[in-house]
């Protein structure tokens, strides 16, 4: 990974002030995922709160004929890596019709058909260099950005901490034992998340190794895993996003030590000062953003090699 790209980075602030704030009809479309994108698109509205920069929230699967004058702003984080999803669907429709795009919080590589369709409006911000040498190696007239995930908004003060109303708090406290029982993790995890392998069992971590089709496959999970952002998701909207973030958070600082493969896992313990044992999911992204951004930023995260100590 080239050393010059730190340089080139440009603060997640300075990407909203350069990029978004002056988007006349701004529309942001949230990727539909679990707690880690609940935590991504949080950080956005915040963000967007505290500039007051006016905007509409709509979801993907609702745009059917794009407004000409609107500027969508794509949440689309790793939902273009694979494809075939409803982030994919709507930037195939929204670039038939010409619409402006900002692709923000950005991981994708290995898209050439899709790149070459869109429109030279579009704006990608990405959050780690090899999807910012991608785009510019494939689409060089398109507008590249170099910057961090979103969530470092919160790390930098440009987005606060999630602080959701109580009946929400509630609610996704509810939703994450039905989660838990439904998915088939541990029941004493479902009944009492912050008392689950907390600070009182120090030489043990917190599994949160993930399940789906980003899981390494290298990593045995042991029994007692739980697949928090799994379990901590919802929906959403501003204010589900929000609580979805704070019970994320909540667990996190209630733990000693976390074991991950999700980089939103991760950066919650950075975010909460919490030790992270942090390794590869199945494709270049947690490595990727681990180097570029989280190692320099913070101190409590550490880099896992398959089956060694931490680093």
């Amino acid at each position: 990974m080239a050393s010059y790209t730190t340089s080139l980075t440009v603060p997640v602030g300075e990407s909203i002030d350069r990029y978004i704030a002056d988007q006349p009809n701004l529309v942001v479309v949230p990727n539909m995922g679990n707690a880690g994108d609940s935590l991504i698109n949080y950080s956005m509205f915040s963000m967007l709160h505290k500039r007051s920069i006016p905007y509409s929230l709509i979801e993907a699967h609702q745009i059917e004929t794009p407004d000409p004058q609107a500027t969508y702003l794509l949440m689309v984080n790793g939902g273009l890596h694979l494809g075939g999803d409803e982030m994919d669907r709507l930037v195939h429709r929204l670039s038939r019709h010409g619409a402006k795009m900002i692709f923000y919080s950005a991981t994708i590589h290995d898209r050439d058909p899709m790149l070459s369709m869109l429109p030279d409006s579009t704006v990608i911000i990405a959050r780690e260099p090899v999807t910012f040498d991608y785009i510019r190696w494939r689409r060089p007239d398109l507008t590249a950005v170099l910057s961090e995930d979103a969530t470092m908004a919160i790390a930098d003060g440009d987005a606060d901490y999630p602080d959701p109303p109580l009946p929400l708090l509630l609610e996704y406290r509810l939703r994450l034992s039905y989660n838990t029982i439904r998915f088939g993790f541990p029941l004493g995890f479902a009944f009492a998340p912050t008392l689950y392998r907390s600070q009182r069992n120090k030489a043990r971590p917190f599994n949160a190794l993930r399940l789906d089709n980003e899981s390494s496959g290298r990593d045995q999970i042991e029994p007692g895993n739980v697949d928090i952002s799994m379990v901590c998701g919802g929906k959403q909207a501003a204010g589900h996003a929000e609580a979805s973030a704070a019970m994320l958070l909540r667990i996190i600082k209630s733990k000693s030590i976390v074991r991950t493969d999700r980089l939103h896992v991760a950066i919650s313990c950075c975010l909460m000062n919490v030790e992270c044992w942090f390794s590869a999911n199945s494709y270049f992204k947690c490595e990727a953003i681990y180097k570029h951004s989280l190692a320099r930023r913070f101190s409590n995260i550490k880099w896992m090699q398959p089956g060694s100590a931490a680093a």
